[in-house]
C-alpha cells in the first residue's frame, strides 16, 4: 500500500466509522475529512507535519510529522472561549494579579494567561483566585482522565493545552513512532490509537 493509498483509506475509514456509529453530534452532520500537506501545519509537539487527515473538528485527526511520528488527536474538548466564558472575571483577575506581583505594565491578557496555563508550575497563581480556581480544577480533572485512558488502553494519552499563539483548542492526543512500519501496519496502529483517544474523549464527555 502506497502512502497515497494509506491516506485515502484513512480518510474513508474516519468518515465511515463515525457516521456509521453516530458518535458525532447529529446537528453537525456528516463532514468528509480532507487530506492536507500545508507546511504551516504543526503537530501538538511543534514538529513539522508530512501529512494530516482532518475534518472540521468532528472526527479525530491523524497526522504524521517529518520524523515518522504519528499523532492522533481527539475532537476539541473545548476552546479558549469555553474555558473563559466570563471576560469580566478574567479582567478583574488580571488587575488583582498585577497588583499582587507589582506588574503595572500593560499586558496582553489573553497571551499572558495562555503562558500561565501552559506552565503547570504557575497554576497555583490562578488557583489563588477564587473566581478562577475552577479552571485549574477542570485542567486537573482532564489530566486525570488522560491518565485513566492511558492505563486502560496502553497508549500514553496527553491533555493538550495550547501554547501562546498556538490556537485556542484543547484536546486529548496520543502518538507512536511509525519508523520501520509498513503502511498496512501503520493503519492498524492508527485504528488502535483512535480507540485510545476516543476512550479519553468519551470519559471527558461523561
Amino acid at each position: 500500500m502506497s502512502e497515497e493509498e494509506l491516506l485515502k483509506k484513512l480518510k474513508d475509514y474516519l468518515f465511515n466509522r463515525y457516521n456509521k456509529r453516530e458518535i458525532i453530534e447529529k446537528r453537525r452532520g456528516p463532514c468528509e475529512p480532507y487530506i492536507g500537506r500545508n507546511p504551516q501545519f504543526k503537530s501538538p509537539e511543534g514538529t513539522e507535519l508530512k501529512w494530516c487527515v482532518r475534518s472540521s473538528g468532528v472526527y479525530p485527526s491523524v497526522e504524521e510529522d517529518s520524523d515518522g511520528r504519528v499523532f492522533v488527536l481527539s475532537p476539541p474538548a473545548g476552546d479558549f472561549y469555553d474555558v473563559f466564558p466570563l471576560e469580566s472575571e478574567l479582567i478583574k483577575f488580571f488587575r488583582r494579579w498585577r497588583r499582587r506581583y507589582h506588574r503595572h505594565e500593560k499586558l496582553d491578557m489573553e497571551l499572558e494567561f495562555h503562558k500561565m496555563m501552559v506552565d503547570r508550575s504557575r497554576w497555583r497563581e490562578i488557583e489563588e483566585d477564587k473566581d478562577l480556581k475552577w479552571i485549574i480544577d477542570s485542567f486537573r480533572e482532564n489530566e486525570k482522565i488522560a491518565r485513566k485512558a492511558s492505563e486502560k488502553t496502553g497508549f500514553k494519552i496527553v491533555y493538550y493545552i495550547p501554547p501562546p499563539r498556538g490556537g485556542n483548542r484543547f484536546y486529548f492526543y496520543t502518538s507512536f513512532n511509525s519508523k520501520g512500519m509498513s503502511n498496512e501496519e501503520k493503519m492498524k496502529m492508527i485504528e488502535k490509537a483512535i480507540d485510545a483517544v476516543e476512550e479519553a474523549y468519551s470519559l471527558w464527555r461523561t
